[in-house]
């Protein structure tokens, strides 16, 4: 009795210790802005830490957003934020200290000059970090700057060129050493020039400047941001894939935990998972294999978002039991008929996926009573 009474307490144990991890999504996650707005002009930090900061030239938009669970941004068109000591709250400035940012921005013109800034900490020599938007023969770039050295990509390689008043996703990782990659509406981006070195490990000011500088309290950038996300690690593509597309398709924000729970089903290869109001499963065959990339419609029961090289990743999936209602008219004195069809598991599974399976003695019937015309 007393052995089984121990198993049962370590398989308890256990159990806890599993659910514990499960819903622990933002462990690593050391700063969340939704800019939302606040008496006190308070920036306020979501991810649990506390590392909260100021909103400087007080304005927020209230214009609904890219992100359902977020309808404001700051508006850096005449705002800007400030996270003191944000390097060293967020732990990423030291040696070999990783990161990711990742935020969803929009501007009624690219690159303008002067009012570029996306984000930055610390100032010439000693910059450890500066996000900008920038220009060059009509290119489109993201362009890192470190203090020791600026990399270059061509943002618009992930597709169209920016279009005004669009929301477009970004992330940016770097390793802590010499390896920074872009990421565009979840699209890696490629290079155009210049070297990732080593970041400096001793900025001249560990202040986090959003759409500022640190030496002025002007706001430099025309547009607007929302959604803003500061890891200490290095985010896999497939994550950062899943923020952008569950943003876009299920309205969630960064710290959801639809997205590891999404991105659990795409692993196994088995299951469903909750976003939004919506349903993903494991899915093939998407035609495209560039991780990152969306398609498909939420209307259309079908969207997708691609999570490896050979075109596999997550797809919307209706909920059984699945109805469609069919209104239709009758063959005598132009009555309406309402005809409901439930559909079996595996054609409505088909259905979300686009797949065409043979018509069974159901979906027959189903369709015959549809077509009183």
């Amino acid at each position: 009795m007393f052995a089984r009474s121990r198993c049962l307490l370590l398989k308890g144990m256990l159990l806890t210790l599993v659910l514990s991890t499960d819903r622990d999504v933002s462990a690593e996650l050391m700063g969340y802005y939704t800019f939302e707005k606040t008496a006190d002009a308070k920036l306020v930090d979501s991810s649990g830490h506390g590392h909260h900061g100021i909103i400087r030239t007080s304005r927020t938009s209230d214009a609904p957003g890219i992100i359902g669970a977020s309808r404001f941004g700051l508006d850096a068109g005449i705002g800007n934020a400030r996270i003191v000591d944000g390097a060293r709250l967020f732990d990423i400035a030291g040696a070999n200290k990783s990161l990711t940012i990742a935020m969803w921005f929009q501007t009624p013109k690219f690159a303008m000059a002067g009012r570029n800034h996306l984000l930055q900490v610390g100032q010439g020599a000693g910059t450890l970090l500066r996000i900008v938007t920038t220009s060059q023969n009509g290119i489109n770039r993201i362009s890192i700057d470190n203090g020791r050295a600026a990399i270059h990509f061509n943002a618009d390689k992930a597709g169209s060129s920016f279009l005004t008043g669009t929301w477009y996703h970004l992330a940016v990782t770097y390793n802590g050493s010499t390896t920074v990659a872009v990421y565009v509406n979840g699209m890696s981006v490629p290079s155009a020039n210049g070297t990732a070195r080593p970041w400096t490990t001793s900025p001249s000011t560990t202040d986090f400047c959003i759409c500022t500088k640190p030496n002025g309290n002007e706001s430099i950038f025309n547009g607007l941001i929302r959604d803003l996300g500061i890891w200490n690690e290095v985010l896999s593509h497939e994550k950062i894939a899943l923020i952008n597309g569950l943003g876009r398709v299920s309205g969630v924000g960064l710290k959801d935990q639809a997205i590891a729970n999404v991105l659990r089903v795409f692993n196994t290869k088995t299951g469903t998972a909750k976003a939004g109001s919506q349903t993903w499963g494991y899915r093939t065959g998407s035609g495209s294999t560039t991780i990152g990339e969306t398609g498909g419609t939420v209307a259309d029961g079908n969207a997708f978002v691609v999570l490896d090289g050979s075109g596999n990743g997550v797809g919307l999936v209706i909920p059984e039991p699945a109805t469609t209602r069919l209104f239709t008219h009758g063959v005598r004195g132009g009555n309406t008929e309402s005809v409901s069809c439930r559909l079996p598991p595996v054609a409505a599974l088909a259905r979300a996926q686009g797949t065409r399976l043979p018509a069974s003695s159901h979906t027959k019937a189903c369709n015959a009573r549809s077509n009183i015309m």
